[in-house]
């Protein structure tokens, strides 16, 4: 896995929960990291990872 497509899954995560926050909703960063995959149809992180590298975002 490269670190972009890390840094890209975990900001996803950060930002909604963020958004849900900011609504009294409360979503720990586990359940964050399972629902940013299931947002783009991927049924899990491992798989949302490797889609990452495959669109070409790579560390530089």
């Amino acid at each position: 896995m490269n670190h972009d497509a890390l840094r890209r899954s975990q900001s996803m995560a950060k930002a909604l929960r963020k958004a849900l926050a900011m609504r009294q909703i409360d979503l720990s960063a586990a359940n964050a990291h399972e629902v940013v995959p299931q947002q783009h149809g991927i049924s899990d992180g491992n798989v949302l990872k490797s889609r990452f590298a495959v669109l070409g975002y790579h560390s530089h």
